[in-house]
């Protein structure tokens, strides 16, 4: 008896470790010719409630993130979509660290969070480097919004009202002290004169011809500003924006995991003055290439981003490839050509960038 109460509390932790390393070259165009190394190390820890005996539906977790190495896109492209998608700096931080609690069909979730994990995602972009296949621009440039790698406070509450419908809400905190003077980020303030974003996302799962399903989401968030003096345009105005974001498998072979599939993403910052007032990113992605297991994957993508000031748009065009080396090693060689990278004051040239990404999963 006491034996199976032991297993079931080490059952009740569950415990994953990675190391990211991007080894990045520019070969012409942008800033200037140059290679770079960065790198990012995981660590996270959960803990079912229901597995360890206390109650049912209960979970915490903690995820601790350290980053390193050089900023190709700040140093040698001089995009402001950002390349790499672990590009932050040299910081060793806590991302999230929170607990979430299932009611029924509702899921409540407060504590430290990274609003691109459950917002503003779609599963097919995030096989791509550049950070826009993650969260569309409109968000991640024009806002202080809780995301890598400066994650806040908050609260949300998703209702999964059937197995075709669900509807989430949150509310986070507007403005994250730096890392200036927040280094670990632990120093945390739950005042609203600080800033609030709020957001609001429906998602809705098709299928089509019977066995190619597809995930559409669309949303709105608002901004409220601090009520102090911000040091940026969308800390001295509010800003309302909307998305839409869709998965849809194509194709799916009979008999193995072959399969094509699309995605495409819409983000629109109509009020004044935002950096990027609108974004659109498209792409395509083939699983099964040389194994028909569906453990590689062909993608080629573009993310286009429409300067809202007196800018070139940027258009970020990105061919990769994905492949297991074993079960907890991949490999990710990518090729991105980026039109008028727009980071930095001056028009600067089209930048051809190469990249070899390599994963591990401990």
């Amino acid at each position: 008896m006491a034996k199976d109460v032991e297993r079931k509390r080490e059952e009740a932790f569950k415990l994953e470790a990675n190391y990211t390393a991007d080894n990045t070259y520019n070969f012409n165009g942008g800033i200037e010719s140059g290679y770079a190394y960065l790198g990012m190390a995981q660590f996270c820890l959960g803990f079912d409630t229901e597995k360890a005996g206390w109650w049912n539906g209960g979970t915490f977790y903690l995820h601790a993130t350290s980053t390193h190495g050089d900023s190709p896109s700040a140093d040698l492209i001089g995009d402001v979509q950002v390349a790499s998608n672990i590009e932050a700096g040299d910081h060793t931080f806590f991302q999230e660290f929170w607990f979430s609690q299932k009611l029924g069909q509702f899921e409540i979730t407060a504590g430290l969070q990274d609003l691109n994990v459950e917002y503003a995602n779609t599963e097919y972009a995030g096989e791509y480097l550049n950070s826009s296949f993650g969260i569309p621009p409109t968000i991640s440039c024009n806002l202080p919004a809780p995301i890598f790698p400066l994650t806040a406070l908050g609260a949300s509450v998703k209702w999964s009202a059937n197995d075709r419908f669900t509807v989430m809400a949150a509310l986070y905190e507007g403005c994250s002290t730096g890392f200036d003077a927040n280094p670990h980020n632990l120093k945390w303030n739950l005042d609203s004169k600080e800033g609030l974003l709020a957001i609001s996302e429906v998602q809705l799962p098709v299928t089509l011809s019977g066995n190619l399903d597809g995930t559409y989401k669309m949303g709105f968030y608002h901004y409220f500003p601090s009520s102090g003096n911000g040091n940026t345009p969308a800390q001295q105005s509010k800003s309302i924006g909307y998305y839409f974001l869709g998965d849809q498998t194509l194709y799916q072979a009979e008999g193995h995991n072959r399969s094509l599939g699309f995605f495409t993403q819409l983000g629109i910052a109509p009020t004044k003055d935002n950096p990027v007032s609108f974004y659109i990113g498209t792409g395509i992605n083939y699983y099964g290439v040389f194994n028909k297991d569906g453990d590689d994957v062909l993608g080629l993508a573009i993310a286009h981003a429409h300067m809202g000031v007196i800018k070139l748009d940027e258009t970020a065009i990105e061919l990769t490839y994905k492949c297991n080396v074993t079960n907890n090693i991949y490999l990710q060689p990518d090729f991105q050509y980026i039109v008028h990278p727009a980071g930095t004051d001056v028009e600067l040239p089209a930048a051809k960038v190469g990249m070899i990404r390599l994963g591990i999963t401990f």
